[in-house]
């Protein structure tokens, strides 16, 4: 029985059970995401109203530039621990409506 197309960034040793082995050192891209907890989980830290920008208190617009800040860091941790060789899900969407 013939075994089905090598993938690129297939090798020997790089799966165990049918999951790929994740680098210690790419695992520490992942504390990025913890960073923005303490941040807006200690309200007593942002829980005032000065400064104010443009006429919006400290506890809204602080709340709200970590919003911003955590979509950041997320796609950062995206980009970082994405495999190399994967499609991205637009090129995946476009492949297969050529094909069809």
């Amino acid at each position: 029985m013939a075994e089905g197309p090598v993938r690129s960034g297939d090798a020997a040793g790089t799966e165990t059970g049918g999951r790929r082995r994740v680098s210690p050192l790419r695992r520490l891209w992942y504390l990025l995401l913890v960073v923005q907890f303490p941040a807006v989980l200690v309200p007593s830290f942002y829980a005032r109203e000065t400064p104010m920008v443009w006429g919006i208190p400290f506890f809204y617009w602080y709340q709200l530039l970590w919003v911003i800040i955590a979509a950041l860091l997320t796609l950062i941790v995206y980009l970082f621990t994405r495999e190399r060789g994967e499609a991205s899900p637009s090129t995946e969407r476009v492949t297969a409506e050529v094909s069809s």
